[in-house]
């Protein structure tokens, strides 16, 4: 068995929460994507670069949300630039759009959710949210499984389980 706690939780209070649906209004930047980036900016630098390291394509799917979101953001973009030429400023949103894809499309490619169960014997979970795993991220889907996800802990940690034999290729 394999446990592992996400690199990043975008936890589900984050997500729901009236600030984040007021920033993402109109942006077609899913709500997830952006409360996972928010915990990628919070980050250590190790994580950052674990995170960008994971399976994502990039070819620009978040582009224009992107744009429109940044603009939205004032005080972040305003911070970032304080100080700078008008060109250095330019430069600095650029990057800031180019990190923001990569980060959503790692979410968008390697996302999990995250709940721990019931309490009570509804046999209903309780979601905290998605997150992004370093390990469990690079396991290869199959239509005949032979492990299975379990929820582990509060801190969003997932566990896999084998529940078949698994053999190598070629052996």
């Amino acid at each position: 068995m394999i446990v592992e706690p996400p690199l990043l939780l975008a936890r589900t209070a984050e997500i729901e929460s009236p600030e984040t649906q007021a920033t993402l209004q109109n942006t077609g930047i899913p709500a997830r994507f952006w409360a996972g980036y928010k915990e990628f900016c919070g980050a250590p630098e190790e994580v950052q670069e674990a995170v960008l390291k994971l399976h994502a394509p990039t070819d620009g799917d978040f582009g224009q949300a992107i744009s429109t979101s940044t603009t939205k953001r004032p005080s972040l973009v305003q911070q970032m630039c304080e100080g700078k030429t008008e060109e250095e400023a330019q430069q600095m949103v650029s990057a800031e759009k180019l990190v923001m894809d990569m980060v959503f499309s790692a979410m968008q490619h390697n996302e999990v959710e995250c709940a721990l169960p019931a309490e009570d014997s509804s046999g209903a979970d309780v979601d905290i949210g998605v997150g992004l795993f370093e390990i469990l991220s690079r396991i290869n889907h199959s239509c005949a499984p032979n492990a299975v996800w379990i929820g582990a802990g509060e801190d969003g940690s997932r566990a896999l389980r084998t529940i078949a034999p698994v053999v190598r290729p070629g052996r």
